[in-house]
């Protein structure tokens, strides 16, 4: 029989883990997006650039709103490798916007 608490941490740490997929799919999707805008310049328009930030902005406020569970693996911290990646794609998004003015 295993400890609750045992269950309790591994129940969190499989929801936390769900959740941070989520995020993950949701910036794999909004890079892709913003790699084709890169090749067409006619997709930056104001309201794309307004859509984008948008966009952006929302997955960095969920990011920082998740916080890792106490009892997660620190090698598999991948909080610092969203965020960073969330980082880069704003530079390459107003490296786009900034061609585009």
């Amino acid at each position: 029989m295993t400890m609750p608490k045992n269950d309790m941490q591994s129940q969190l740490n499989d929801a936390w883990m769900q959740n941070f997929d989520s995020l993950e799919k949701s910036v794999d999707q909004l890079e892709n997006y913003i790699k084709k805008a890169e090749g067409t310049a006619g997709i930056c328009t104001d309201e794309w650039c307004a859509a984008t930030e948008q966009i952006m902005d929302d997955l960095n406020k969920a990011l920082f709103a998740i916080s890792e569970p106490r009892t997660a693996d620190p090698e598999l911290s991948l909080e610092k490798k969203l965020r960073r990646r969330i980082c880069g794609l704003y530079v390459n998004y107003k490296g786009i916007y900034e061609k585009v003015s």
